[in-house]
This record gives structure tokens, C-alpha cells and sequence, in this order.
């Protein structure tokens, strides 16, 4: 009957301390409690992440064709850096013969719309035509410089033509990477030939947790350093997709190279022993020592190193003794679990 009185006073006294956010010092008896002081950070190195050196969307240049491909030969490797107007593929077979003549039409058609054009423009000043005609020789003449200009554009990357017409030459529009395109894709209504990466466009792009993007400042790879710049506010699940700043030539990174990249987070906060934090109702806390007590304050965990974690917390932590021991006894005392 002794023993199950002490226990009950024990549990009674153990449910109390459960329900309170602090703890007096002279009711933990014989316990260890050892403190240290939590030290200031002004960034920390984060989980590595996976990068990829790419572009941002849109910045590539899409070579189109107006002509339906039969046979593709690309003349250089993929990957190439590229000058403006290098021969990078060549297009073969019957369509190349039919654009041609598609081409050489049109010129015919809009040499002919343009002088009805200039002829009757006149006539139209005039007033010797009425609205509606010289409504209708315009809209020749417009439809016929329009689809004139579409193949004129691209013959103008034309750099050679083989004697029998069915083969052309195509070179690069701008300097850049140059890069093969799937050309097992029929969705596209003209099909695409090549991508060309503009050189000062190359960066690395990484996904990162919603939480830390804002504070995202660098990223460290085997081959240089980068500054983060464009941080982007769409999430995708949990993350949210950030690029560098373009890549310089120190970088020596390849298009589409994938890399292991070590985030650097400027954001203010504290590293604290591993020992120190414990969980409790779904939070992260640590016990601090203020006069005769110890009183729980919320953190949460930023990143994790071998013996400590960076925290942030709404309760500045500069100076004060945070406990170091018997850290686990005081979260089952918390919990309501303290031993008989």
C-alpha cells in the first residue's frame, strides 16, 4: 500500500508538470543538467541537392522546318558550341525539291501581287477603284508577302544546295549550344530540327523545399560556385524551381549535365546540440534555464550536422543556457511518462 501511494503522488505530481510550459530546477532532484549556449548563424549549407544546367523556359531558339523531313543529317556533335551561320544539318529527299518550288512560286505570286498592289493604290488615291477592290488587291498582296516571308526566313539559313535541289545546308541562325531535337515528336505542326542554347543563357536550375527557397543564396558544386537569382513562386508539390545566375566559363559544365549541388541558405538562426531539442505534440522544443526554472521554447529545425542542428525560433536564443542532459528524462517528464 506504501509503494502504490508513492507512485500515485509520483504520477500525480509527473500529470502537473505535463500540463505546464516550464519546470522548477529543485523538483528534478538528482538528475544531470548540464548547459550551453546556443551560437549565432547567418547561414547554413543545406541537404544537397540535384541540379541540372539547363535554361530557363523559353530562352532557347527552336528551329523549325517548313518542310516535312524525310532525312536528317546533322553535321555536328550534339552538345556543339556553335557559331552564327556554321552548317549544322542538312535536309534531304523529294519535299526539299517541292519547298523550293513552293519558294520560287511565291516569289513569282507575290512579284505579281505587288505590282497590282502599287498600281492600284494609285487607282485607289484616285478614287478610280472602288473600296471594295482595293480592299481585296490588298488582301492578296498582304497574304502573299505573308507566306512568302515564312520561307523566305527560313531559306535565309540556307548555306548550300546540292546541283539535283534535294538537298539543303542548313546553318546555325545564332551562336550557341547546339542540340539535337526528338524528333519522334509529330505533335508539332511544323517540325522542330534542333535547339540552339544561347551561351549567356546556360545556368543551373534546382528544385527546392517551399520553406528555404527565398533563402536560397548559392549553390556549391565540384566545379565552381554559383549565385542564385531568379527564385520562382509556382510550387510543385513541396518544392519550388530556382535558377542561378548564367555560368560563367570557370564553370566547365556541359548542357543537361546533371550535378550533386550543396545549397547555401542566408537566413538568421542558431546551432544548438542534437542532444538539446526534443519533440513533443508535433513540434521540435529545447529547455532553457531562467532563474530556478527551465522553460520550453519552440524551435524549428532547419538543417541537421553531424553533432548539432540549425534552428530558428520566434524567442531570441543569444545568451541563454540551454540544457545539454538529461534532455529525454524532462520529455517524459513532459509526456506524463516519468518512471516510479
Amino acid at each position: 500500500m506504501k509503494k502504490f501511494t508513492i507512485t500515485l503522488l509520483l504520477l500525480t505530481g509527473f500529470s502537473s508538470l505535463a500540463c505546464a510550459e516550464s519546470l522548477s530546477i529543485a523538483d528534478l532532484g538528482q538528475l544531470e543538467l548540464a548547459y550551453t549556449q546556443a551560437r549565432n548563424v547567418d547561414g547554413f549549407n543545406g541537404t544537397t541537392l540535384r541540379a541540372t544546367v539547363s535554361v530557363q523556359p523559353g530562352q532557347d531558339f527552336r528551329l523549325l522546318s517548313p518542310i516535312r523531313v524525310q532525312q536528317l543529317h546533322y553535321l555536328i556533335a550534339d552538345g556543339t558550341f556553335v557559331s552564327q551561320n556554321q552548317a549544322i544539318l542538312s535536309l534531304s529527299g523529294s519535299e526539299v525539291h517541292h519547298f523550293k518550288e513552293r519558294y520560287d512560286a511565291g516569289k513569282s505570286i507575290l512579284a505579281v501581287a505587288s505590282r497590282r498592289y502599287q498600281s492600284n493604290l494609285k487607282l485607289y488615291r484616285q478614287q478610280a477603284i472602288s473600296e471594295s477592290q482595293w480592299q481585296e488587291t490588298n488582301r492578296q498582296y498582304q497574304e502573299a508577302r505573308l507566306s512568302l516571308g515564312h520561307l523566305q526566313h527560313f531559306m535565309e539559313l540556307v548555306v548550300k544546295t546540292s546541283e539535283d535541289g534535294e538537298t539543303l545546308t542548313i546553318g546555325a541562325p545564332i551562336a550557341g549550344v547546339f542540340h539535337y531535337a526528338d524528333l519522334s515528336d509529330s505533335s508539332m505542326e511544323e517540325p522542330l530540327l534542333a535547339t540552339i542554347l544561347p551561351p549567356t543563357s546556360l545556368r543551373l536550375g534546382v528544385k527546392v523545399p517551399l520553406s528555404l527557397v527565398q533563402d536560397l543564396q548559392q549553390l556549391r558544386t565540384d566545379h565552381c560556385v554559383v549565385e542564385m537569382t531568379d527564385k520562382g513562386r509556382y510550387a510543385d508539390n513541396f518544392f519550388v524551381q530556382a535558377w542561378s545566375v548564367p555560368l560563367g566559363n570557370n564553370c566547365q559544365l556541359l548542357a543537361g549535365q546533371r550535378v550533386a549541388a550543396i545549397p547555401h541558405y542566408a537566413i538568421q538562426g542558431y546551432q544548438v546540440p542534437k542532444q538539446a531539442v526534443f519533440r513533443l505534440h508535433q513540434q521540435q522544443w529545447i529547455l532553457v534555464r531562467q532563474a530556478e526554472q527551465l522553460h520550453t521554447i519552440a524551435v524549428r529545425v532547419l538543417a541537421s550536422e553531424p553533432e548539432s542542428y540549425i534552428v530558428s525560433s520566434d524567442t531570441p536564443l543569444s545568451g541563454m543556457d540551454i540544457l545539454t542532459s538529461s534532455v529525454g528524462a524532462l520529455q517524459g517528464m513532459l509526456l506524463g511518462m516519468g518512471g516510479e
